[in-house]
């Protein structure tokens, strides 16, 4: 494994080595898992899509086979009853339509046909001559001129079929096969039919169902869409069915429940059939489900057949492939999974906590409880972890002496510095803070005598209207400037949205854009009170670290002030002994000029002015030796 990371490290461009991948041992054995895991994975996905695609395909071809073959069936049953209509017709008894003949001829066929359950002729004008069985009820005597198919009879000289329809004088479901009768002139004499029972194919097709698939629905629908065989035609409990839509209506003056059609769907399936197309496609069905419907059309008489099942029956083959595929491959990645935790728990771990103790070394931060823990377990640890995490400790107790020597180097520095422009000082104070601490906004707030406020001596990063505005009355009590100058002691608001006591200054907070601010006192005897104040724009928790670097500016900018005050003072009795020396020399009876070394004028007395016959501002312009020539 050393071989192999040391070869892949020699291996990394210049770019990898400076992006974090390169940095991170962690990042690095995780690809190096992800190389070895990752083309399994995407090879077990690839060969699970193909599986499903190819038994997806195998499953469909089943139910369009399925579909083909009842088609082939239903087809040659009706070419079988377009023959025997056609036979029929070329009957001289149903020619002439003679009753007594007509009987003995459809009582035959009756026999013969048992998907035919009414055999009957209507005249010229529509109006029922003869049917068998003969009934109760008949239907002899009643109009049927309106039927679609003796309109359709009428116009042609072929065979037709109807829609599927309630027969009214059966009361049964039947679709009619019909031939126009034609005499030697030529002339319509009416048509000769036969209605095909329906229940039979419905029958036909619940046997199919009961042997097959659960779930699998065979159907076969009319030109006219409806539904004229399905499994749920011989109980009539079709209302009950979500997947049909049962539309009742009259039938031109005759009471009739309509056939149920598929309205339901929204898939193209049956519009698709009755085009003469065939196929299979997954759509919704009106209660939500899915399914697979495969649809084969019935040329002969423009039907199609229907074979549909849900798809969680018809694809329950590819979803248990799917599953222990996922198994197989969850199985796969759970043994990497495990080998992964166990090289984390006993190498990247330890790794990570040492990098991040050495990280924290020297920046005066405690160490997270784990990685100070992972340290004192890992180095009685015999390896090379053991051996890097007591070099580390070794390390550690180095720099934090280094530390403790540098802390006092810097409180020393703190009582010699002295400047006496301190306007500059406190601006290279505020600069500094802001680098070294990572702020936006730093300033350095001081009581206004005339005023008796605290108002902004200098800032940086603050914006000119919060600057002039600012006003801190030395009894605000929620005020951090105001507390830390009281108690003289740092003063933090960790988040001013969430500070108990911070709600009246809020809006200020807000309007100049700071959520955190940390006040610092400092410690002045002859200048005004002041503190330094540092602001963040995001909620922050100043560390000791932090207070400690603060606190050290704190004390160079009291310093700076403080010399300033003192300075100001020594130039105050400075001016007050120099006006009191001009007095003295001004009350001399005699002429006193005063000269530089260069000869010019520097002072000149109203008694020597008199007795130059010139005034003193004049003789201040001249040379020494021009007023004694």
């Amino acid at each position: 494994m050393r071989a192999l990371l040391t070869r892949l490290r020699s291996l990394q461009p210049p770019w990898f080595r400076g992006a974090r991948l390169g940095r991170d041992l962690g990042l690095q054995l995780l690809a190096l898992y992800v190389l070895f895991i990752g083309p399994v994975l995407v090879a077990a996905f690839i060969f699970d899509q193909v599986m499903q695609r190819n038994l997806e395909e195998e499953v469909r071809a089943a139910d369009l086979a399925l579909a083909q073959a009842i088609a082939l069936e239903t087809n040659a049953t009706l070419t079988n009853a377009v023959r025997t209509v056609q036979s029929l017709a070329q009957r001289s008894e149903v020619q002439r339509g003679e009753e007594a003949g007509m009987r003995a001829t459809f009582a035959d066929l009756i026999l013969a046909r048992a998907d035919v359950d009414l055999v009957y002729r209507l005249g010229a004008d529509g109006v029922m001559d003869y049917h068998f069985p003969e009934g109760p009820p008949s239907t002899v005597g009643v109009d049927f001129s309106f039927r679609e198919y003796f309109q359709a009879a009428r116009a042609s000289r072929e065979p037709v079929f109807s829609d599927g329809r309630v027969s009214p004088t059966t009361g049964q479901p039947v679709a009619t096969a019909v031939m126009p009768l034609i005499d030697a002139s030529g002339a319509f004499q009416g048509v000769v039919a036969t209605n095909l029972a329906l229940a039979s194919l419905s029958e036909t097709l619940q046997v199919i169902v009961g042997g097959a698939a659960r779930g699998l629905i065979v159907s076969i629908v009319d030109a006219r869409g409806q539904v004229i065989a399905h499994p749920a035609l011989l109980t009539a409990d079709l209302i009950s069915d979500p997947l049909l839509t049962v539309r009742r209506g009259e039938d031109l003056g005759l009471p009739a429940n309509l056939l149920p059609d598929w309205g339901g769907w929204d898939d193209g399936a049956v519009p698709r059939v009755l085009a003469g197309e065939r196929g299979s496609v997954i759509a919704a069905a009106p209660d939500g489900s899915e399914w697979l419907r495969s649809f084969v059309p019935i040329p002969v008489a423009g039907w199609g057949v229907i074979v549909q099942r849900p798809t969680l029956v018809a694809f329950a083959a590819i979803n248990r492939f799917h599953r222990l595929l996922l198994a197989a491959g969850g199985v796969y990645l759970l043994g990497g999974v495990f080998f992964w935790l166990a090289l984390s728990r006993r190498v990247i771990l330890p790794l990570e906590h040492l990098a991040e103790f050495s990280q924290l070394v020297g920046q005066r931060q405690a160490a997270p409880a784990a990685a100070q823990q992972g340290v004192q377990v890992w180095q009685g640890r015999s390896d090379q972890i053991g051996h890097l995490a007591r070099s580390l400790a070794v390390m550690a107790e180095a720099i934090e002496r280094r530390f403790e020597e540098l802390g006092t180097l810097l409180e020393t520095s703190r009582r010699v510095v002295s400047s006496l422009d301190v306007d500059e000082v406190i601006a290279s104070i505020l600069e500094e803070v802001q680098r070294l601490s990572k702020v936006e906004r730093a300033a350095i707030v001081a009581l206004d005598k005339r005023l008796g406020v605290f108002r902004i001596t200098a800032s940086r990063g603050l914006s000119e209207a919060y600057v002039e505005q600012l006003r801190i009355e030395p009894s605000e009590p929620y005020s951090a400037a105001a507390r830390a100058l009281r108690l003289q002691v740092p003063v933090q608001i960790q988040d001013t949205e969430i500070e108990p006591n911070y709600d009246a200054l809020r809006q200020r907070a807000r309007m100049e854009g700071f959520r955190a601010v940390l006040a610092v006192p400092l410690l002045t005897q002859h200048a005004p009170p002041a503190a330094l104040l540092i602001y963040r724009t995001d909620p922050h928790q100043f560390s000791e670290t932090e207070l400690e670097l603060v606190a050290s500016f704190a004390n160079h900018a009291a310093m700076a002030m403080e010399h300033a005050a003192l300075f100001a003072r020594s130039d105050a009795q400075l001016q007050e002994q120099t006006s009191r020396l001009e007095a003295i020399m001004e009350s001399l009876a005699d002429g006193l000029v005063l000269e530089s070394l260069e000869g010019e004028v520097l002072f000149c007395n109203q008694a020597a002015a008199d007795l130059l016959g010139m005034r003193r501002s004049v003789a201040r312009r001249r040379r020494a030796h021009d007023l004694t020539a």
